[in-house]
């Protein structure tokens, strides 16, 4: 009698022990982002790399969303960074951030590990905006897809910390400028239209509620 008693409470358990695994998700990234690819071209079809632009830019990435079990999890980012314009001329102020807003998918392989390991991919929307001697120029348009690994040490009490490493694919498709009182805004064109890419580097804080 006492073994049917134990079977039946542990089969009680088990729902509420897995309904407990899933919940709130939140995370919080700080990292450095390294520039590549093509900001755009001009009427000749010349590049200008986005390197050329920027020497790189420290993001800081919010996560937020729903655990469905310990291993999958889908929510919403966004990401701030303040960026680093290059060669900056002497006396001149220059200013550059970049935005990123979009919803990615992570997967994680050991969850009870100490170790976690996991994977993910996104996808959103991208603003850069790049200030020289008071002249603002920005340029916006999608993130094809966002590729991330990482894995997470497990500190107790739903807290997690470790490395990451994220890679964006994205095209800007729209561009806006400002000077004083003067602003405008205009498409680009497709053929002045590239690729460019962000390479992420830095840690990830998680805390599961």
């Amino acid at each position: 009698m006492q073994k049917w008693l134990v079977a039946i409470a542990l089969a009680l358990a088990s729902p509420a022990a897995r309904a407990a695994d899933s919940g709130l998700g939140l995370g919080l990234r700080v990292g450095y982002g390294i520039p590549m690819g093509t900001l755009v071209k001009d009427d000749t079809g010349a590049a200008l790399d986005l390197g050329d632009a920027f020497s790189g830019k420290l993001p800081i990435w919010i996560d937020a969303g729903w655990r469905f079990d310990p291993s999958t999890y889908l929510g919403a980012y966004f990401e701030y960074a303040p960026g680093f314009v290059k060669d900056c001329p002497a006396g001149v102020s220059c200013s550059a951030s970049d935005l990123r807003l979009g919803v990615n998918f992570l997967y994680h392989f050991a969850p009870a590990a100490a170790f976690d390991p996991w994977a993910g991919i996104g996808i959103g929307y991208e603003w850069l905006n790049l200030g020289v001697a008071g002249i603002d120029v920005g340029y916006h348009g999608w993130e094809f897809f966002n590729l991330q690994l990482g894995g997470d040490v497990a500190l107790g009490s739903g807290f997690a910390l470790g490395p990451y490493v994220a890679f964006g694919l994205g095209q800007y498709s729209r561009v806006t400028a400002s000077l004083g009182s003067q602003s405008g805004s205009a498409s680009i064109p497709g053929g002045s239209q590239a690729l460019h890419e962000w390479l992420e580097l830095g840690v990830k804080g998680t805390f599961n509620p």
